[in-house]
């Protein structure tokens, strides 16, 4: 299969009826376009970060993914009550306590509210050491 195959290796096997004519479909469009196969790495990385920059496409959520967030309060293995002062997408919340994920839920570690541009995390047991949350923007 295509999909499988390094970029190298498609670029080095062209069509049988035009060895030097590579098409190229453009999945969003559906535009099959023809390049040369000395042109074709160029296209592709060009592409690439032509997308890669495009923030305003809807799948290209990277520049709204947060990792390793501490919330606002200290951990101080009393306090179970967090909060995190941003937009938060619903579902999309992970948080590790302790060094260890925690599950989401009525009648699990932990439950969540999410307000106007805040989250608050309420722990069942409280978390002794630390707490860090990945997430995405809404």
């Amino acid at each position: 299969m295509a999909n499988n195959k390094k970029i190298s290796e498609l670029a080095a096997a062209p069509s049988a009826a035009n060895a030097d004519i590579l098409p190229i479909v453009d999945v969003e469009s559906g535009v099959t376009k023809k390049i040369t196969k000395e042109n074709f790495l160029e296209e592709v990385v060009t592409d690439l970060e032509n997308h890669t920059n495009d923030t305003e496409d809807p799948h290209h959520t990277l520049d709204k993914f947060r990792e390793n967030i501490e919330p606002a309060e200290e951990v101080d293995g009393i306090r179970t009550t967090f909060t995190i002062s941003e937009n938060i997408a619903q579902d999309t919340l992970k948080v590790f306590a302790d060094g260890v994920r925690l599950r989401q839920g009525a009648g699990k570690d932990f439950t969540v509210a999410y307000g106007s541009g805040i989250a608050t995390i309420s722990f069942v047991v409280p978390p002794m050491q630390w707490v860090m949350c990945d997430y995405r923007l809404a």
